[in-house]
């Protein structure tokens, strides 16, 4: 199970692809679980 402090330590370092291959979980498990923690955006920054 993916726990809010995982994912802030992810938060905005990765992309979100990388951030799910890191914890092991597809993109659409992560995006959920970000929702439910209020996080309804991944902020990783596009050049």
């Amino acid at each position: 199970m993916t726990s809010k402090q995982q994912l802030t330590r992810l938060f905005g370092v990765l992309k979100i692809e990388d951030a799910a291959k890191e914890l092991g979980i597809g993109i659409t498990a992560l995006k959920k679980r970000c929702r439910e923690y209020g996080i309804y955006r991944w902020p990783h920054r596009q050049v």
